[in-house]
């Protein structure tokens, strides 16, 4: 996989990099699975339902039998792109995410971890998510809104405001790249990112997250 953008500390961008008979066998095989509003993570680590900040319904593909067919691929992606760019302590994946946004569905600014900063006063647990990779299972046509947008400088300072305008996003052509199917995102998971409201149709896509010991971790 070559990356067409490799933004500062690693946020790297693969257009149509998943085949399409691929995307589509992940989409028939999530689309049987149970989906659930999603939740947020509260404080205490528990999770809340918060639909001010994330309106949108998901599933996971548990590691079973029928699903070990996409767990290889996925962890493939995992150690190839690791290898490649963030030499981290890799030895497992979380189970991966099936998400579904309909119309004025979305997910505000969060991260998937927390900075050191904050994970130092947090309960340890044996899997620290360390890699997160996103790919897109629709197609450009097939919905509008539901823009994947990620913050690559927080130098510039950090949103207040889930649905503002970024001022840290990519131009029209890289967006464009974005959204094409079968496109990977990867990128550290204390990213800052989003997805904007859908304004009409469907956007699924498909989360995996790689982790392992916190240590090598604690500089982000």
């Amino acid at each position: 996989m070559e990356a067409s953008v490799s933004a500062p500390r690693h946020m790297l961008i693969f257009p149509g990099a998943v085949p399409a008979p691929l995307c589509d066998k992940i989409v028939r095989e999530g689309d049987k699975l149970v989906l659930e509003k999603a939740k947020v993570v509260s404080p205490t680590g528990g999770r809340e339902d918060q639909s001010r900040k994330r309106d949108t319904h998901i599933a996971r593909f548990m590691h079973e039998p029928q699903h070990q067919w996409l767990y290889d691929e996925a962890w493939s992606i995992v150690q190839q792109l690791n290898a490649k760019n963030w030499n981290f302590e890799i030895n497992a994946l979380e189970p991966p995410q099936y998400t579904v946004y309909g119309p004025h569905q979305f997910f505000g600014w969060h991260r998937d971890n927390a900075p050191y900063s904050v994970r130092k006063h947090q309960a340890q647990t044996e899997l620290t998510r360390k890699i997160s990779i996103s790919i897109q299972l629709s197609s450009d046509h097939e919905y509008q809104g539901g823009d994947f947008e990620v913050i690559q400088d927080e130098t510039k300072g950090l949103p207040e405001d889930d649905f503002a305008p970024a001022s840290h996003a990519f131009g029209p052509e890289v967006s464009k790249q974005m959204r094409q199917k079968g496109t990977l995102l990867a990128f550290p998971a204390i990213f800052m990112h989003r997805v904007t409201p859908v304004l009409s149709g469907v956007r699924k896509a498909l989360v995996v997250w790689g982790g392992g010991p916190p240590a090598d971790f604690d500089d982000y």
